[in-house]
């Protein structure tokens, strides 16, 4: 097998690679490392086919020192490449230092102390440790949809070193004219690799080059994706953001306008019924408990208006407030008290909820109204999926379940259909307790017989 006609058809290949690789760079010059991978195949080609002039001229400059200098530079431009790709940082000064020793020892061992053996081996040992460096940072890649390439493009850099390897034990038992000139398979092996891995580099970079493309037409369809979702997102924050914007001014209207309207009738309506005597009178009591009812009114709808979603916090506070209000206006001291964890989530049946806080606030209404207490108070806990809302007075008291304007019956059956209970005590003073049971933050509402 003749050596000199592997390394023709090496070179001719080598030429071709620079032809493919030149448009490759041109048309993805985005892709990290093209470019320095071009330029090592520019080398490649331009100093592997001095290689055959060896033993055909005297002059070292062509046959020795020109190969070399292009062979090498050419390596380095293989692993800066790979760093490149690998998006690292270059140190072109160590890279030029690791090339430029091995190249000093080998001209040395040319013009000063002839030795070709120690020559091959420097060279081989150099380009050997670079190549299998090169491969093993290409082969390291971990970026998703390129495994197959990169695994690719490290054999090939792979099978170059050990190339080199071999040549660094076999070559340097021949003589020069015998391995340029000579026929045994150790001679052409080195030519052999070297056609290998010019074919096996150039498929595996375009099919690199392609699949990063790939990904990169990936990753930024999902930058896309979540770019429009944040806009999205934002999009939506804007609109709940007036939304909740004109819930707060309709809300502040409602109290300042009506709510203020309804709470100054009742208080007119109340100092009128105290002054007055007979019918009068109890013209001006129904006045004042139309007028209470109204005010009830206007803060559940202050409540639906205000809050985008209903929380046990929100729904606490709204009862407090409205709770404090009418019993200050009726000179009756207020005791507030919640026991037990108040669920941090959303409340689930806003609808319960809502007919809840309106037995609550009519259970109010008419401690106010009827009680002729000096002192009430509502106290809630929160239990184990359960709720309890206990409202008291020490006023009169009532002796049994009906009474004159209190609407037991309308509340008994609010909280029957909401699966709570509702249950009155009147011997001292009078103590109304409700019983709701709490669905959970997901799943179906809880079962009250169970």
């Amino acid at each position: 097998m003749d050596v000199r006609t592997l390394f023709v058809a090496v070179a001719v290949a080598c030429l071709v690679n620079v032809m493919a690789i030149s448009v490759v760079w041109m048309a993805n010059r985005r892709v990290p490392g093209v470019g320095l991978w071009t330029l090592g195949a520019i080398l490649t080609g331009l100093g592997l086919p001095l290689f055959v002039f060896q033993g055909l001229l005297e002059n070292r400059l062509i046959t020795h020192v020109l190969p070399n200098i292009l062979h090498g530079t050419a390596i380095v431009c293989y692993l800066a490449g790979a760093l490149q790709f690998r998006e690292k940082r270059i140190r072109w000064k160590w890279l030029v230092v690791s090339g430029v020793v091995p190249l000093s020892l080998i001209f040395w061992h040319l013009f000063v102390e002839d030795n070709q053996a120690v020559r091959v081996r420097v060279a081989s040992a150099w380009a050997c440790t670079v190549y299998l460096v090169t491969a093993l940072l290409i082969w390291r890649d971990r970026r998703e949809g390129m495994g197959f390439s990169t695994k690719l493009a490290a054999l090939g850099f792979a099978i170059a070193g050990i190339g080199m390897g071999y040549r660094m034990f076999t070559w340097v038992r021949h003589p020069l004219p015998e391995w340029v000139s000579g026929s045994s398979w150790a001679n052409a092996s080195l030519a052999l690799v070297a056609l290998v891995m010019s074919f096996l580099w150039i498929f595996s970079v375009l099919f690199l080059v392609n699949q990063y493309h790939i990904r990169e037409v990936a990753l930024r369809s999902e930058e896309r994706h979540a770019m429009e979702q944040q806009l999205l997102e934002a999009r939506h924050e804007i609109e709940r953001e007036k939304a909740r914007r004109v819930r707060e001014i309709v809300a502040r209207e409602l109290h300042d306008g009506i709510g203020g309207i309804t709470a100054t009738m009742a208080m007119l309506a109340s100092l009128g019924r105290t002054e007055a005597e007979g019918e009068i009178s109890e013209i001006f009591s129904n006045f004042e408990e139309m007028a209470l009812k109204g005010s009830r009114e206007i803060q559940g709808l202050m409540s639906s208006v205000e809050h985008e979603v209903f929380r046990w916090t929100d729904w606490l506070r709204d009862l407090e407030s409205y709770a404090r209000k009418i019993m200050a206006m009726a000179g009756i001291s207020f005791d507030w008290k919640v026991e037990g964890a108040i669920p941090d989530g959303i409340i689930r049946d806003a609808q319960a909820a809502a007919s809840l806080m309106k037995v609550a606030f009519e259970a109010t209404h008419n401690l106010v109204r009827h009680s002729g207490a000096k002192a009430g108070g509502i106290h809630v806990a929160f239990h184990a999926g359960r709720l309890t809302i206990v409202i008291f007075d020490d006023g009169c008291g009532t002796s049994g379940d009906s009474g004159r304007g209190r609407g037991m019956g309308n509340m008994r059956q609010r909280m029957e259909e909401m699966g709570g209970t509702f249950s009155i005590r009147g011997d001292a003073g009078t103590t109304v307790s409700l019983e709701a049971f709490l669905v959970p933050e997901s799943g179906p509402a809880r079962d009250p017989s169970a």
